[in-house]
């Protein structure tokens, strides 16, 4: 499947060369970094996947043809680190896929884990998930992420990302998906059902899980593994977040309609079932003021969502963008 992106030989010759540098050490694991202007967020994120106690392991950061210092910041990292890091580009296609699917291709590992820039773990994080794919079978582990304020005093748009936020549990149990912020999948399960769909800017992380589910690969969770993700603090940030997710959904209603609800049903314009809503909101000690905040701003959210769906599908052309 990957023989355009890497020869025979040269995966043999890898294969090898792997086999030698870790003779009598465990698996080898692929962290996969996709990065598009986000120099800060990288390096906070490389300082904290670089002292793994986890051993072997390589970092496949893939810029998404950046703009600022993003990929300046990834190459001074690999040049600290040759035999850790290696730095990637995806310039044909703008999106996040499109980048984890360059990872993909080139990662030697058999585990491959995947992390966003301005995420952080503990140092454990990879022999943690290695130990739980390797005691219960697994080929497909999401873990959890725990969302945090960089603030003493979080202002209201990051308290509601604080409750809020990354309910990956659910996403599991309920619509058969882990978020590729915080994923780990073994690479057969990629030659088995797929690359990520590239065609998607938000989304593709269900997609794909979807397609592992309807594979009949068992989809795991262990909410003994946590990733920490900044909250976002501006209105800005989270309108910017819902447009594009809405924008994700008109890319899937248009190439996997049979998995996507239709622009006109009435469920779009109803606000979030209440039940639902605190089920799976992050903390339970929040009061009924903040409960109903919270609820208020996620309808709100959702009505942006869908008016970006419709959007977007107002337009004869809204894949991802082919450079």
């Amino acid at each position: 499947m990957f023989s355009n992106h890497k020869t025979a030989r040269s995966q043999l010759a890898s294969y090898l060369l792997n086999c030698l540098r870790y003779p009598t050490v465990g698996q080898l694991v692929s962290i996969i970094i996709p990065v598009y202007n986000d120099p800060e967020g990288l390096r906070t994120t490389l300082e904290s996947v670089t002292g793994q106690t986890y051993s072997p392991y390589e970092i496949l950061v893939v810029d998404n043809n950046s703009t600022d210092t993003t990929r300046e910041v990834a190459t001074t990292y690999e040049s600290s680190y040759p035999n850790l890091i290696t730095v990637l580009d995806e310039v044909e296609i703008q999106s996040s896929y499109a980048a984890r699917n360059t990872g993909v291709q080139n990662a030697d590992g058999s585990i491959l884990g995947f992390i966003d820039a301005d995420m952080t773990v503990d140092r454990n994080w990879i022999e943690s998930a290695v130990g739980y794919i390797n005691q219960n079978d697994a080929r497909y582990l999401a873990c959890d992420v725990e969302v945090y304020s960089k603030n003493n005093n979080p202002n209201f748009f990051e308290r509601y990302e604080l409750a809020t936020a990354f309910p990956v549990e659910a996403y599991v149990n309920e619509s058969n998906f882990g978020v590729t912020a915080s994923l780990f999948v073994t690479k057969d399960v990629f030659e088995e059902v797929g690359l990520f769909d590239h065609r998607f800017v938000s989304g593709g992380d269900a997609e794909f899980g979807n397609r592992v589910h309807d594979a009949d690969i068992e989809l795991h969770f262990d909410p003994g593994n946590v990733m920490y993700h900044p909250a976002r603090s501006t209105f800005r940030s989270l309108v910017k977040k819902s447009i594009r997710i809405g924008k994700g959904k008109a890319q899937r209603r248009k190439h996997k309609p049979k998995n996507s609800r239709s622009a006109f049903d009435l469920r779009n314009f109803l606000p979030p079932n209440i039940s639902v809503f605190y089920s799976r909101m992050n903390t339970k000690n929040t009061s009924k003021t903040d409960l109903f905040k919270y609820w208020l701003f996620s309808y709100l959210m959702k009505i942006i969502k869908y008016l970006s769906k419709i959007s977007q599908m107002s337009h004869s052309d809204f894949d991802a963008s082919n450079k």
